[in-house]
C-alpha cells in the first residue's frame, strides 16, 4: 500500500532542520545527542537492509511512480465502463498505490469481499472492523466510534501492484460488475427489500 516501499521501514523526508532534529530524536528511543530519554520516542531505526531497499527505490521512484498512475488511470477506465461504480468508486486521490471501494450500497465490505474470492479476486477489508474492536484492544475503554465503524464496513480494498496489466484490471473490473449484478437480483427476490 506504499508507492515509495522498503520493506519494513520507512522514511522521513522534511526541509526544517529543527522538524529533522526532532524527528531523529524520536526514532532513537529519544536519545539523539544524548544518553538521556529526552522525549517520546520509539525504536524506529532503519536497518541497513531496508536503508539498501530505500535506496535502489529512490533511484527509479519517477518510474515506479508513473507504473503506479497507469495501473490507476486503468482502473479509471474499467470502472467507467460499468455504471454502477459511478458513485461507489471515484478516481482515486488518496494514493496511487491502492484503490478503495465504497460497499455500502452493495452489501457492505465483507459481503463484496466475499463475493470476489468465490470468483478468484483476492481484496482487503481495509480498515478491518476498526482497530478498537480488534483482539488486542477490544477490552479497552473507548468511546462510541460509530462513524469508524460504518467506514470500516464499507471500505473494500481492490488489488493494486505496479505491475498490474490492463487486463487483469479489466477482470476485477467485470467481477466487481457481476457482484453488483448478482447482489441487484438478488434484493429483487420477495423479502429481501429490506436489505437495500
Amino acid at each position: 500500500t506504499k508507492v515509495f516501499g522498503c520493506g519494513e521501514a520507512g522514511g522521513i523526508v522534511v526541509e526544517d532542520q529543527d522538524l529533522a532534529w526532532r524527528c531523529r530524536q524520536v526514532i532513537k528511543n529519544g536519545k539523539a545527542g544524548t544518553q538521556r530519554v529526552t522525549t517520546v520516542n520509539l525504536n524506529g531505526k532503519m536497518s541497513e537492509y531496508s536503508a539498501a531497499v530505500g535506496l535502489a527505490q529512490m533511484a527509479k521512484k519517477q518510474e515506479i511512480l508513473a507504473d503506479y498512475q497507469r495501473v490507476q488511470a486503468a482502473y479509471d477506465k474499467a470502472l467507467n465502463n460499468f455504471d454502477t461504480f459511478e458513485a461507489a468508486c471515484p478516481t482515486n486521490r488518496l494514493s496511487a498505490s491502492y484503490r478503495l471501494l465504497d460497499c455500502a450500497a452493495f452489501g457492505g465490505a465483507e459481503t463484496v469481499n466475499g463475493q470476489l474470492a468465490e470468483r478468484g479476486i483476492e481484496s482487503r477489508l481495509w480498515y478491518g472492523p476498526g482497530l478498537h474492536l480488534e483482539p488486542a484492544y477490544a477490552q479497552l475503554p473507548k468511546d462510541p466510534l460509530a462513524v469508524t465503524e460504518r467506514i470500516a464496513a464499507s471500505l473494500l480494498g481492490l488489488p493494486v501492484y505496479r505491475d498490474m496489466t490492463s487486463a487483469e484490471i479489466e477482470r476485477v473490473a467485470a467481477a466487481l460488475d457481476d457482484v453488483v449484478r448478482h447482489r441487484r437480483t438478488s434484493l429483487r427476490q420477495p423479502g429481501l427489500s429490506e436489505l437495500v
